[in-house]
Parts: C-alpha cells; structure tokens; sequence
C-alpha cells in the first residue's frame, strides 16, 4: 500500500468506533489503561491473548508478547499518525500552489506571502 492508497478517513472511523485509548498490556490481557489521576492502572479490559502455540517456546511466546504489545501501542499512535499525515498533505498541496505559481492561500492569514506577494 502507497500513500495515494491509504484511505485516511476508513481509518479515523476504526479509530473512532474502537475502546478510547490509551491501551495497556499485562499478562495476556489488552486494557484500556485508567485516567493518570485515577488510582486505579486500567479501567477496564478489552480482550484476551488465545494462542495455539505452545507456552514452551520462549521465543514464541516472546513474540506474542511483542504483537500484543504492538496492538496496545498503536491504539494511540495511529490517530496521531493519521493527523500528521493530514497535515502533511495539507502542507504538501500548499508548497505545491505556491511552486507551481497557482497561489492558492490556505492560511486563512492576510496578508501572507501567497496572496500579497
């Protein structure tokens, strides 16, 4: 998959219809982690590691371990990751306008260097 493939706003729907984050891994159970303030360390779980492999194989169960640490970070971030990018295209279709002499003001700022040269 290319960036001109990547479907931002599917992606911002999973993000929003997903447990709020921040996520957490302990002990084979994905959590949605407790408000810093709270003095509970998670506020609820959200699901279970179910493995078929076999629990002795260190490095299996290593790797397991890593995947489900990898689900509970991306929670936070992918949406953070998908607003870069939405401002990086934005950026990218400004520096655009402006190389290419259209002069199209995005800023909503006047006077900017687009609109009075």
């Amino acid at each position: 998959m290319n960036d001109l493939d990547l479907d931002l706003d599917h992606l911002k729907r999973l993000c929003e219809a997903a447990t709020p984050g921040p996520w957490g891994w302990k002990k084979g159970r994905l959590m949605q982690m407790a408000a810093p303030e709270s003095k509970y360390t998670y506020q609820r779980d959200i699901g279970y590691q179910e493995t078929d492999y076999d629990f002795n194989d260190p490095a299996r169960e290593e790797q397991a371990e890593r995947d489900a640490e990898f689900i509970a970070a991306a929670r936070t971030a992918l949406p953070a990751a998908l607003d870069e990018v939405s401002r990086l295209r934005q950026e990218s279709m400004y520096l655009q306008d402006i190389l290419t002499g259209r002069g199209i003001c995005y800023c909503g700022d006047h006077p900017c260097a687009v609109c009075s040269p």
